[in-house]
Protein backbone atom coordinates (compact mmCIF):
# COMPACT_ATOMS: atom_id res chain seq x y z
CA UNK A 1 0.00 0.00 0.00
CA UNK A 2 1.50 3.38 -1.00
CA UNK A 3 2.03 6.30 1.31
CA UNK A 4 -0.72 8.94 1.24
CA UNK A 5 0.31 12.42 0.09
CA UNK A 6 1.85 14.56 2.82
CA UNK A 7 -0.57 17.17 4.13
CA UNK A 8 0.60 19.24 7.05
CA UNK A 9 -1.62 21.94 8.51
CA UNK A 10 -0.90 25.40 7.17
CA UNK A 11 1.47 27.12 9.64
CA UNK A 12 0.62 30.44 11.21
CA UNK A 13 3.32 32.65 12.81
CA UNK A 14 7.10 32.10 12.62
CA UNK A 15 7.19 29.62 15.55
CA UNK A 16 4.54 27.44 13.93
CA UNK A 17 6.35 27.68 10.62
CA UNK A 18 9.59 26.53 12.28
CA UNK A 19 7.79 23.59 13.89
CA UNK A 20 6.29 22.54 10.59
CA UNK A 21 9.69 22.70 8.90
CA UNK A 22 11.24 20.57 11.66
CA UNK A 23 8.41 18.04 11.47
CA UNK A 24 8.81 17.80 7.68
CA UNK A 25 12.57 17.32 8.01
CA UNK A 26 12.04 14.33 10.32
CA UNK A 27 9.32 13.07 8.01
CA UNK A 28 11.52 13.22 4.91
CA UNK A 29 14.44 11.57 6.71
CA UNK A 30 12.11 8.85 7.91
CA UNK A 31 10.91 8.19 4.36
CA UNK A 32 14.51 7.80 3.16
CA UNK A 33 15.29 5.36 5.98
CA UNK A 34 12.08 3.45 5.31
CA UNK A 35 12.96 3.13 1.61
CA UNK A 36 16.32 1.71 2.71
CA UNK A 37 14.44 -0.80 4.92
CA UNK A 38 15.93 0.68 8.08
CA UNK A 39 12.58 0.43 9.81
CA UNK A 40 13.79 0.95 13.39
CA UNK A 41 15.46 4.31 12.66
CA UNK A 42 12.64 5.32 10.34
CA UNK A 43 10.22 4.68 13.21
CA UNK A 44 12.18 7.08 15.43
CA UNK A 45 12.09 9.80 12.76
CA UNK A 46 8.37 9.45 12.09
CA UNK A 47 7.64 9.56 15.81
CA UNK A 48 9.76 12.69 16.14
CA UNK A 49 7.81 14.29 13.29
CA UNK A 50 4.46 13.28 14.80
CA UNK A 51 5.49 14.66 18.22
CA UNK A 52 5.87 18.10 16.59
CA UNK A 53 2.90 18.05 14.21
CA UNK A 54 0.10 15.49 14.72
CA UNK A 55 -0.15 14.55 11.07
CA UNK A 56 -2.10 11.40 10.18
CA UNK A 57 0.47 10.79 7.44
CA UNK A 58 3.43 10.48 9.82
CA UNK A 59 1.16 8.44 12.08
CA UNK A 60 0.39 6.11 9.18
CA UNK A 61 4.10 5.58 8.52
CA UNK A 62 4.68 4.86 12.22
CA UNK A 63 2.21 2.00 11.83
CA UNK A 64 3.99 0.84 8.64
CA UNK A 65 7.31 0.66 10.51
CA UNK A 66 5.75 -1.37 13.32
CA UNK A 67 4.24 -3.72 10.75
CA UNK A 68 7.56 -4.27 8.97
CA UNK A 69 9.35 -4.76 12.30
CA UNK A 70 6.96 -7.66 13.01
CA UNK A 71 5.14 -5.83 15.80
CA UNK A 72 1.79 -6.61 14.25
CA UNK A 73 -0.50 -6.07 17.24
CA UNK A 74 0.95 -2.59 17.81
CA UNK A 75 0.68 -1.82 14.10
CA UNK A 76 -2.99 -2.84 14.08
CA UNK A 77 -3.73 -0.46 16.95
CA UNK A 78 -1.89 2.42 15.27
CA UNK A 79 -3.68 1.89 11.94
CA UNK A 80 -6.98 1.98 13.82
CA UNK A 81 -5.96 5.22 15.48
CA UNK A 82 -4.94 6.69 12.13
CA UNK A 83 -8.42 5.96 10.75
CA UNK A 84 -10.09 7.85 13.60
CA UNK A 85 -7.56 10.69 13.48
CA UNK A 86 -7.71 11.13 9.70
CA UNK A 87 -11.51 11.12 9.67
CA UNK A 88 -11.51 13.88 12.28
CA UNK A 89 -8.97 15.89 10.26
CA UNK A 90 -11.25 16.23 7.25
CA UNK A 91 -11.16 15.63 3.50
CA UNK A 92 -7.46 16.44 3.15
CA UNK A 93 -6.71 13.10 4.81
CA UNK A 94 -9.20 10.88 2.98
CA UNK A 95 -6.29 8.95 1.46
CA UNK A 96 -4.91 8.22 4.91
CA UNK A 97 -8.29 6.86 6.02
CA UNK A 98 -8.44 4.42 3.10
CA UNK A 99 -4.82 3.35 3.35
CA UNK A 100 -4.92 2.79 7.12
CA UNK A 101 -8.22 0.88 6.90
CA UNK A 102 -6.82 -1.46 4.24
CA UNK A 103 -3.61 -2.12 6.20
CA UNK A 104 -5.47 -2.68 9.47
CA UNK A 105 -7.90 -5.13 7.89
CA UNK A 106 -5.03 -7.02 6.24
CA UNK A 107 -3.43 -7.62 9.64
CA UNK A 108 -6.58 -8.89 11.36
CA UNK A 109 -6.33 -12.53 10.08
CA UNK A 110 -2.76 -12.72 11.42
CA UNK A 111 -3.73 -11.78 14.98
CA UNK A 112 -5.79 -13.04 17.91
CA UNK A 113 -8.54 -10.71 19.08
CA UNK A 114 -8.95 -10.78 22.86
CA UNK A 115 -12.11 -9.53 24.56
CA UNK A 116 -11.34 -8.77 28.21
CA UNK A 117 -13.99 -8.39 30.92
CA UNK A 118 -12.74 -6.76 34.11
CA UNK A 119 -14.43 -6.26 37.51
CA UNK A 120 -16.71 -3.19 37.33
CA UNK A 121 -14.89 -1.37 40.13
CA UNK A 122 -11.52 -1.74 38.36
CA UNK A 123 -12.22 -0.07 35.04
CA UNK A 124 -9.39 2.42 35.69
CA UNK A 125 -6.78 -0.23 36.56
CA UNK A 126 -3.85 -0.81 34.21
CA UNK A 127 -4.61 -3.61 31.74
CA UNK A 128 -1.91 -5.32 29.68
CA UNK A 129 -2.72 -7.84 26.96
CA UNK A 130 0.12 -9.75 25.31
CA UNK A 131 2.65 -7.21 26.56
CA UNK A 132 0.73 -4.18 25.23
CA UNK A 133 -0.95 -1.68 27.54
CA UNK A 134 -4.63 -1.19 26.83
CA UNK A 135 -5.11 2.58 26.80
CA UNK A 136 -8.45 4.32 27.29
CA UNK A 137 -9.19 4.40 23.54
CA UNK A 138 -8.86 0.61 23.35
CA UNK A 139 -11.03 -0.32 26.33
CA UNK A 140 -14.27 -2.00 25.37
CA UNK A 141 -12.79 -3.13 22.04
CA UNK A 142 -11.19 -6.43 21.04
CA UNK A 143 -7.46 -6.12 21.76
CA UNK A 144 -5.12 -7.54 19.10
CA UNK A 145 -2.37 -9.92 20.24
CA UNK A 146 0.19 -12.15 18.58
CA UNK A 147 -0.83 -15.84 18.24
CA UNK A 148 0.32 -18.27 20.92
CA UNK A 149 0.19 -17.95 24.68
CA UNK A 150 -1.24 -14.54 25.62
CA UNK A 151 -0.90 -13.21 29.16
CA UNK A 152 -3.58 -10.80 30.37
CA UNK A 153 -2.77 -8.79 33.50
CA UNK A 154 -4.88 -6.29 35.41
CA UNK A 155 -3.00 -4.19 37.98
CA UNK A 156 -5.37 -2.36 40.39
CA UNK A 157 -3.78 0.39 42.46
CA UNK A 158 -2.65 -0.90 45.84
CA UNK A 159 -3.69 -4.50 45.11
CA UNK A 160 -2.02 -7.62 43.77
CA UNK A 161 -2.17 -7.99 39.96
CA UNK A 162 -4.74 -10.36 38.48
CA UNK A 163 -3.25 -12.50 35.71
CA UNK A 164 -4.76 -15.02 33.33
CA UNK A 165 -3.33 -16.70 30.23
CA UNK A 166 -5.11 -17.77 27.07
CA UNK A 167 -3.82 -19.53 23.96
CA UNK A 168 -5.07 -18.43 20.56
CA UNK A 169 -4.31 -19.04 16.89
CA UNK A 170 -4.22 -16.45 14.11
CA UNK A 171 -7.72 -15.30 13.19
CA UNK A 172 -9.31 -16.48 16.45
CA UNK A 173 -11.24 -14.43 18.99
CA UNK A 174 -10.73 -15.23 22.68
CA UNK A 175 -12.72 -14.09 25.70
CA UNK A 176 -11.02 -13.52 29.05
CA UNK A 177 -12.84 -12.69 32.30
CA UNK A 178 -10.69 -11.41 35.14
CA UNK A 179 -12.09 -11.92 38.63
CA UNK A 180 -10.88 -10.80 42.04
CA UNK A 181 -9.99 -13.64 44.39
CA UNK A 182 -11.83 -13.70 47.71
CA UNK A 183 -9.83 -12.03 50.46
CA UNK A 184 -8.48 -14.16 53.30
CA UNK A 185 -10.47 -13.53 56.52
CA UNK A 186 -8.72 -12.20 59.65
CA UNK A 187 -6.56 -14.92 61.13
CA UNK A 188 -5.64 -16.21 57.66
CA UNK A 189 -5.37 -19.90 56.94
CA UNK A 190 -4.61 -20.57 60.60
CA UNK A 191 -8.14 -19.65 61.74
CA UNK A 192 -9.39 -23.22 61.98
CA UNK A 193 -7.73 -26.14 63.78
CA UNK A 194 -4.04 -26.29 62.94
CA UNK A 195 -4.67 -24.46 59.66
CA UNK A 196 -2.45 -24.60 56.61
CA UNK A 197 0.12 -21.99 57.59
CA UNK A 198 3.62 -23.40 57.98
CA UNK A 199 4.42 -22.51 61.59
CA UNK A 200 7.93 -23.15 63.01
CA UNK A 201 6.63 -26.32 64.68
CA UNK A 202 5.06 -27.54 61.43
CA UNK A 203 8.34 -26.89 59.59
CA UNK A 204 10.14 -28.82 62.34
CA UNK A 205 7.74 -31.73 61.90
CA UNK A 206 8.42 -31.83 58.17
CA UNK A 207 12.19 -31.67 58.73
CA UNK A 208 12.11 -34.44 61.33
CA UNK A 209 9.98 -36.63 59.10
CA UNK A 210 12.44 -36.05 56.26
CA UNK A 211 15.32 -37.19 58.48
CA UNK A 212 13.28 -40.19 59.53
CA UNK A 213 12.54 -41.19 55.94
CA UNK A 214 16.22 -40.80 55.04
CA UNK A 215 17.12 -43.06 57.99
CA UNK A 216 14.68 -45.72 56.84
CA UNK A 217 16.06 -45.57 53.31
CA UNK A 218 19.58 -46.04 54.70
CA UNK A 219 18.34 -48.98 56.78
CA UNK A 220 16.74 -50.62 53.76
CA UNK A 221 19.77 -50.18 51.50
CA UNK A 222 22.45 -51.20 54.00
CA UNK A 223 20.32 -53.99 55.47
CA UNK A 224 19.84 -55.48 52.02
CA UNK A 225 23.55 -55.16 51.28
CA UNK A 226 24.43 -56.82 54.60
CA UNK A 227 22.11 -59.75 53.88
CA UNK A 228 23.67 -60.18 50.44
CA UNK A 229 27.20 -60.17 51.90
CA UNK A 230 26.15 -62.72 54.58
CA UNK A 231 24.57 -65.02 51.99
CA UNK A 232 27.69 -64.88 49.82
CA UNK A 233 29.93 -65.76 52.75
CA UNK A 234 27.63 -68.63 53.76
CA UNK A 235 27.84 -69.98 50.24
CA UNK A 236 31.65 -69.67 50.11
CA UNK A 237 32.53 -70.72 53.65
CA UNK A 238 29.58 -72.68 55.00
CA UNK A 239 30.59 -71.71 58.54
CA UNK A 240 33.37 -69.66 60.20
CA UNK A 241 35.36 -68.12 57.34
CA UNK A 242 39.14 -68.41 57.00
CA UNK A 243 41.36 -65.28 57.24
CA UNK A 244 41.31 -64.62 53.49
CA UNK A 245 37.62 -63.64 53.78
CA UNK A 246 38.26 -61.14 56.59
CA UNK A 247 37.66 -58.20 54.22
CA UNK A 248 34.19 -59.47 53.30
CA UNK A 249 33.38 -60.12 56.93
CA UNK A 250 34.36 -56.56 57.88
CA UNK A 251 32.29 -55.19 55.01
CA UNK A 252 29.26 -57.11 56.20
CA UNK A 253 29.71 -55.82 59.74
CA UNK A 254 29.97 -52.23 58.47
CA UNK A 255 26.82 -52.67 56.39
CA UNK A 256 24.97 -54.05 59.39
CA UNK A 257 26.15 -51.14 61.56
CA UNK A 258 24.97 -48.58 58.99
CA UNK A 259 21.62 -50.38 58.74
CA UNK A 260 21.21 -50.22 62.51
CA UNK A 261 22.08 -46.53 62.57
CA UNK A 262 19.59 -45.87 59.75
CA UNK A 263 16.89 -47.74 61.63
CA UNK A 264 17.54 -45.75 64.81
CA UNK A 265 17.54 -42.40 63.02
CA UNK A 266 14.44 -43.40 61.09
CA UNK A 267 12.47 -44.36 64.18
CA UNK A 268 13.51 -41.22 66.08
CA UNK A 269 12.93 -38.89 63.11
CA UNK A 270 9.51 -40.25 62.29
CA UNK A 271 8.53 -40.29 65.95
CA UNK A 272 9.61 -36.68 66.53
CA UNK A 273 7.98 -35.60 63.27
CA UNK A 274 4.68 -37.21 64.21
CA UNK A 275 4.79 -35.67 67.68
CA UNK A 276 5.54 -32.16 66.43
CA UNK A 277 2.89 -32.44 63.73
CA UNK A 278 0.30 -33.45 66.32
CA UNK A 279 1.32 -30.56 68.56
CA UNK A 280 1.19 -28.11 65.65
CA UNK A 281 -2.45 -29.06 65.07
CA UNK A 282 -3.41 -27.67 68.47
CA UNK A 283 -4.64 -24.08 68.40
CA UNK A 284 -2.74 -21.96 70.91
CA UNK A 285 -2.65 -18.25 71.69
CA UNK A 286 0.16 -16.38 70.01
CA UNK A 287 1.81 -15.75 73.40
CA UNK A 288 2.23 -19.48 74.00
CA UNK A 289 3.56 -20.51 70.60
CA UNK A 290 6.44 -22.97 71.11
CA UNK A 291 10.03 -22.04 70.48
CA UNK A 292 11.87 -24.97 68.92
CA UNK A 293 15.62 -25.63 68.61
CA UNK A 294 16.92 -28.60 66.62
CA UNK A 295 19.87 -30.70 67.80
CA UNK A 296 21.22 -32.89 64.98
CA UNK A 297 24.41 -34.90 65.19
CA UNK A 298 25.92 -38.09 63.70
CA UNK A 299 23.46 -40.87 64.33
CA UNK A 300 21.24 -38.73 66.51
CA UNK A 301 18.38 -36.29 66.30
CA UNK A 302 16.95 -34.19 69.13
CA UNK A 303 14.65 -31.28 69.75
CA UNK A 304 14.64 -28.76 72.59
CA UNK A 305 12.02 -26.13 73.20
CA UNK A 306 9.35 -24.54 75.33
CA UNK A 307 5.79 -25.84 74.93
Amino acid sequence: MGTPDVAFAQPKPAAAQSNAASAKAHFDKGKSLFAAKNFADALSEFRASYAIVKSPNSHFLIANCLRDLGRLSEAYVEYDRVVAEAKAAGEDYAGAVDAATAERDALAPKLVMVNVTTPPDMSDAMLIVGGMEVTSDLKGKPVPAMPGNIEVTLSPAGKAPITQSVTGAAGETKNVTLEVAAETPPGGDNSSGGGKKLTPMRIGAIAAAGVGVAGMVLFAIQGSASNTTFDNLQEKCGGPCPPEFAGDVDKGKTQQLMANIGLGVGIVGLGVGATLFALSMKKKPEATQPQTTWLIGPGSLGVRGTF
